[in-house]
């Protein structure tokens, strides 16, 4: 069985196919590579086409490159014209042609020792089946040994994608659970901080409360004092009016004694003294006169302030209960040089970026919007599934076309031949089609301009078009 795998590769991907030779020689499985069979002085073609017309079994290595390559592309169909076993592997995302789509691929993109399990599996496989058929003809059947093989090959396998489906769910349980943890703690977290918020408002409350009975406090103490600066003022004066009597008296007496003054003199010295004392007397009622006058004054000055007082002190718990911008603005106006101003101009400047915030989402919904109205407006534009009858594709350097024929039959013409289509179904945008011939079913999407193979991209539509069908 050595030597009877060929296998079919773009220069570009050397490295990864001399890996693979490598490591399917460890495996027990030997390959026909030309880097390593072609010695010097062979015709390179006839070396290739010797070695492809022994193999059984043709790997096609699947990428960018190798989906361009002539060279490829004739050796594959040399293959499916000798009815070889074609098993294509696929190393790079790329538009896989239509008569490669039509066998089995081992993806090597996503996990390469997966791919390599797999693959040893599968040429293990197809060389048993080969060496069967060799050996019935020579008279010695293993069918039954190979089946057996194949069933715990096929056990194995299964049991690997059971675990991996097993070990997947729990991944998923595990995230589940986490998401629902950190939904629990953002709860707790916004419920500490209303908590915080609500004992943080009541404080507040409370100062503000404590601070209206200082000030009530403050007043009604002011008020009092002036009353008793006012009253002490009369004191003084009586006082100085009794050392102003004594004196008289005293400079009358003396005057008697030593001068021998006339009754006339008497007289007018007693005058004098009168007038004195209702002097004293008049000055005097003219200060408790004032006195009583101004008493009043204080008080309503004290009056006013508390009142004053009281009045900026609801309007500051009126702004925080509302707690707008406008309310605290309302405050500042009245009272640009209050006790809160500072804290208004605070919760101003945050509530606007708050509100700056959430802004900003609408902006997103607007643009949703507007795309919304290009693409229906692009939409409108295009002609609909259910009078399209023709339909051209880019294949390769070349291009295809499906053509409706007839009522409900199709077929589509490409470099590889003519093939005849069923129509099994229509809607707005696509026509669904079935070749009985390959087992095949075809979506032809207009919305998307692809053409798809079992919701795989196959080809790219370059036009279409509902002319009638002849």
């Amino acid at each position: 069985m050595k030597d009877n795998i060929f296998i079919s590769y773009s220069r570009s991907d050397s490295d990864f196919v001399i890996k693979l030779e490598e490591d399917l020689d460890k495996a027990g499985i030997f390959i026909w590579l030309d880097q390593k069979k072609i010695t010097g002085g062979k015709l390179w073609d006839r070396a290739i086409e010797e070695a492809l017309g022994k193999a059984g079994i043709l790997i096609v290595v699947v990428s960018e490159n190798s989906a361009l390559s002539e060279n490829v592309a004739n050796e594959v169909q040399f293959a499916r014209d000798e009815g070889k076993i074609i098993i294509p592997i696929l190393i790079e995302q790329t538009n896989v042609p239509l008569t490669w789509r039509r066998y089995q691929r081992i993806n090597f993109i996503e996990n390469y020792e997966a791919g390599l399990n797999s693959l040893v599996q599968t040429l293990k496989l197809e060389m048993s089946l080969i060496l069967n058929k060799e050996t019935e003809k020579e008279g010695q059947p293993l069918k039954e040994e190979t089946e057996i093989k194949l069933k715990a090959d096929e056990d194995k396998r299964l049991e690997a994608e059971t675990k991996g489906i097993e070990e997947e769910k729990v991944r998923e349980e595990a995230v589940v659970k986490q998401k629902a943890e950190e939904v629990e703690r953002l709860k707790k977290e916004a419920k500490a901080n209303q908590k915080k918020e609500d004992e943080k408002r009541i404080r507040e409350q409370a100062e503000t409360t404590k601070n209206d009975k200082e000030l009530v406090a403050h007043s009604e103490k002011n008020t009092q004092k002036p009353i008793h600066k006012k009253r002490s003022y009369k004191i003084p004066l009586i006082v100085a009016g009794v050392m102003a009597v004594l004196v008289i008296v005293m400079l009358i007496v003396n005057s008697l004694k030593n001068d021998n003054r006339q009754p006339a003199e008497l007289q007018q010295a007693t005058d004098i003294q009168n007038n004195n004392l209702n002097l004293q007397d008049t000055k005097i009622q003219d200060i408790d006169s004032q006195s009583s006058h101004e008493q009043p004054e204080p008080q309503k000055q004290a009056t006013v302030e508390k009142d004053e007082l009281l009045a900026e002190s609801n309007e500051w718990n009126t702004a925080k209960f509302e707690n707008t911008s406008a309310s605290y603005q309302n405050y500042i106006d009245k009272y640009p040089n209050g006790k809160w101003t500072t804290d208004a101009n605070r919760e101003i400047t945050n509530l606007d970026k708050l509100t700056s915030r959430t802004k900003e989402p609408q902006r997103e919904t607007i643009t949703i919007k507007d795309s919304e109205k290009s693409v229906n407006k692009a939409v409108e534009n295009v002609i609909k599934a259910e009078s399209v009858s023709y339909v051209e594709y880019l294949y390769s350097n070349s291009k295809g076309i499906f053509k409706q024929i007839a009522l409900k039959k199709w077929e589509e013409k490409n470099p590889d031949g003519v093939f005849p289509f069923n129509e099994t179904a229509r809607d707005e945008w696509s026509i669904y089609l079935f070749d009985p011939n390959r087992n095949i079913s075809i979506q032809i999407d207009l919305y998307k301009k692809q053409i798809l193979l079992e919701s795989e991209l196959l080809y790219t539509i370059s036009n279409y078009s509902n002319a009638p069908v002849k």
